[in-house]
């Protein structure tokens, strides 16, 4: 891992690494750089190498509005905020996902971000540009190899830190920005990971179709496939509106099959795994239909976990561990 991440930060294998990895590269015109006091180690990276316009997680380098560094105190995306007088000829490099600037290491031989939301505290970042660049590398590495996934799995966060550190270990000091994005990654149901999470949920709702060729003997098609809505409660509830959107959707979608189908929704009293929209058509002769639902006990009141997602005109049963709902 070292060798490779040796030459990583070499520049060639960089730009290389980018273009796989589907990143765009912006480099700096070097006169955006004149008269500002930064190494020239710095200086060459940002004009030869460039920066990820847009990286994660959920950074973005380059221009703002047509210019370059621009410096904090006149920087137009702060809006109303007002910057400290010994802040406000910092230079801005890019800005993460809270709308904090990353600011061009000058006064200091770091790459910092500054909190507005206190007082423009300052949070490390990496101890220069060229590991702040590689790192943006590996952790889009990261993200390509589980975009199937509805969350990174663990071993993943563990060989982005270990490249990080290897990288730049001042980058994974306590309260530091990457040091903070790992225990996000390991804790996914914070901020604006779960945010992001439900959005992928919203997504997939927004584009299921039932295909023309499908299955549809007890065809199950879950929502939150992960299960994480047992660790949150926001999110266990932002997933059963996801789940009864579904539900809908299908509806429209079966109204349009000419063939005999049932539609149900299931929910797991405890596990979050289990709440899927079950669509059961006919298949072969030895297999059930319509579905009889033994054990069901029905016309039973709303639990008070699905009180704000229930149409009036269901009818609610509870077999086992699990709710079942279908129109009356």
């Amino acid at each position: 891992m070292c060798a490779e991440i040796n030459e990583l930060m070499t520049g060639e294998a960089y730009r290389r690494r980018a273009g796989e990895l589907g990143l765009e590269l912006q480099r700096m015109p070097p006169g955006a750089l004149q008269g500002l006091a930064i190494e020239d180690a710095e200086r060459a990276w940002l004009t030869e190498q460039g920066l990820p316009r847009f990286a994660p997680p959920f950074l973005v380098f380059g221009d703002f509005d047509g210019r370059w560094l621009p410096e904090l105190g006149s920087w137009s995306w702060l809006e109303d905020r007002k910057v400290p007088k010994s802040l406000a000829k910092r230079r801005v490099l890019g800005i993460d996902s809270e709308e904090r600037p990353i600011c061009l290491p000058e006064t200091e031989p770091a790459v910092v971000a500054l909190d507005p939301g206190r007082d423009f505290e300052p949070i490390w970042v990496n101890a220069g540009i060229q590991a702040m660049a590689c790192c943006c590398l590996a952790c889009q590495e990261m993200h390509l190899a589980c975009e199937h996934l509805d969350c990174v799995p663990p071993e993943r966060v563990g060989e982005l830190e270990r490249k990080i550190r290897v990288m730049d270990p001042s980058a994974l000091r306590p309260g530091a920005f990457w040091a903070m994005q790992v225990h996000a990654y390991l804790n996914p149901l914070m901020g604006q990971d779960e945010t992001h999470y439900l959005e992928r949920q919203r997504d997939f709702v927004s584009n299921y179709r039932l295909a023309d060729d499908a299955n549809l003997h007890m065809l199950r098609v879950p929502v939150d496939k992960q299960g994480l809505g047992n660790r949150s409660e926001r999110l266990r509830q932002g997933s059963l509106i996801c789940l009864f959107l579904l539900w809908r959707r299908l509806e429209e979608q079966v109204a349009r099959i000419q063939k005999p189908l049932q539609l149900w929704i299931e929910v797991g009293e405890e596990d979050a795994g289990q709440d899927c929209v079950v669509v059961h058509g006919p298949g072969a002769p030895e297999q059930v239909f319509p579905w009889v639902f033994e054990g069901v006990q029905w016309d039973l009141p709303a639990p008070a976990f699905l009180i704000d997602s229930l149409d009036e005109d269901l009818q609610i049963g509870r077999g086992g561990d699990r709710w079942v709902m279908r129109r009356k």
